[in-house]
């Protein structure tokens, strides 16, 4: 019984020990006095939470940029000095009928005959062919007396490339009287079967007129007369294209 006792006391007493603060403080959780020098500091309460800083104004927008000014206009350039006009060419002699491309040439016959005679060429001495369709010639003489009897035309050769058929005739006309020499004019042409009159080429026939009362022509007194005995050009019988003087010159009235 005694035994009890004592164990009881000294299980009580390591009980009591066991509940002892390592720090000396009562072991019943009752408030120990405050350590010297020592004030226990009060917890600081939770910060309350910022409020959000407020959005910032959206900037004005810049204003746009001065349009530079415009550049200035160059002066006009000076106009240059008008150029000087050349001189008028000089007019071809008469003759050529201001063309050089075709020329017709002429050999005659004797003069004071009842037959008035002309053998003419025609030459190309351009660079081009020309269709003789276009062409027609005025031969220039004077009926002589009687001034009006009948009068008959003739061709007398054609050399090739032309034929009889080649060359159309218009006839002897009286025309108005230009001085002493003309008082009418042989005119013909030539068809389309003559063909072209090619660059360099020539064309060669004989012609006549005769009166039918038989009375002869003085031909020395004939605008067109030539009474060369080769070939020569003669500036008096003219020749026309497309009704346009390419060579001679008319008897002036």
């Amino acid at each position: 019984m005694r035994k009890l006792i004592v164990l009881s006391i000294v299980s009580l007493v390591a009980c009591n020990k066991a509940k002892e603060r390592p720090d000396g403080g009562p072991a019943d959780g009752s408030a120990g006095a405050a350590g010297a020098g020592a004030i226990a500091g009060s917890s600081g309460g939770i910060s309350a939470i910022g409020n959000a800083g407020a959005s910032g104004t959206i900037g004005e927008t810049g204003l746009a940029g001065t349009t530079g000014a415009a550049g200035t206009t160059g002066l006009a350039g000076t106009t240059g000095a008008a150029r000087i006009t050349g001189a008028a060419g000089t007019t071809g002699a008469a003759g050529t009928g201001g063309s050089d491309m075709l020329v017709v040439k002429q050999k005659g016959y004797l003069n004071d005959s009842e037959w008035l005679r002309m053998i003419l060429q025609i030459v190309n001495e351009g660079d081009a062919a020309v269709p003789l369709s276009e062409l027609s010639v005025e031969y220039w003489y004077t009926i002589d007396a009687p001034a009006g009897a009948q009068q008959l035309v003739h061709v007398n050769y054609a050399a090739p490339p032309l034929d009889f058929n080649s060359i159309s005739i218009d006839g002897p006309v009286g025309v108005p009287a230009r001085g002493s020499t003309c008082d009418f004019a042989f005119l013909f042409r030539f068809t389309t079967s003559a063909g072209n009159l090619r660059p360099g080429a020539t064309v060669e026939f004989e012609l006549e007129l005769h009166k039918t009362d038989g009375s002869t022509y003085m031909q020395s007194n004939d605008y067109s007369y030539n009474g060369a005995a080769d070939f020569l050009p003669n500036p008096r019988v003219t020749l026309y294209r497309n009704g346009y003087l390419v060579w001679g010159v008319e008897p002036h009235q």
